[in-house]
C-alpha cells in the first residue's frame, strides 16, 4: 500500500523553453523500500487543446500561488510531439538538469529511423 508520493525532481524539457517536465516521483510504501518513478508531464491551458490525444490526459488542474491562477490539463508528455523532439533533439546524449540531478537523453537507431521517416534529421549517437 502506498504511504506517500513526493515529487523529488522536476526537470524542464527542453531547459531553455520548456514544453514539458520530467518528474521524478518517490513513492514510499507501508512495507518495503521506497521507489522512484519517472513521469513525463505537460500542461495545456484550459482554453487550448493538448498536442497529444485526449486519452493522455491525467487530470484537470488549477495552478495558484504564482500571482495569477491558471486552469488546464496535466497530460502525459509522451503523447506530445514537441516533447519527443525536445527529448530526442538533434544532438546525441543531450543533458537536462534539475536542482538535484540530470537526465541524459539519447536516441536509438529505431527512433532515429522514425524521425527520418517523419522528415526530421537527427545526428547519430557517438
Amino acid at each position: 500500500m502506498i504511504q506517500t508520493a513526493e515529487i523529488v525532481e522536476a526537470i524542464p524539457m527542453p531547459h531553455e523553453a520548456p514544453v514539458a517536465h520530467i518528474l521524478l516521483v518517490q513513492v514510499t510504501y507501508t512495507e518495503g523500500e521506497p521507489e522512484i518513478y519517472v513521469l513525463p508531464v505537460a500542461f495545456a491551458d484550459a482554453g487550448r487543446e493538448t498536442s497529444g490525444p485526449t486519452s493522455h490526459a491525467i487530470a484537470n488542474v488549477r495552478v495558484t500561488g504564482t500571482g495569477s491562477e491558471e486552469e488546464g490539463i496535466l497530460h502525459d508528455a509522451m503523447g506530445d510531439p514537441r516533447f519527443s523532439l525536445a527529448s530526442s533533439t538533434h544532438r546525441p546524449r543531450r543533458r537536462f538538469s534539475g536542482p538535484f540531478g540530470e537526465v541524459i537523453a539519447s536516441t536509438t537507431r529505431d527512433f532515429r529511423s522514425l524521425l527520418r521517416t517523419a522528415g526530421i534529421s537527427c545526428s547519430r549517437r557517438s
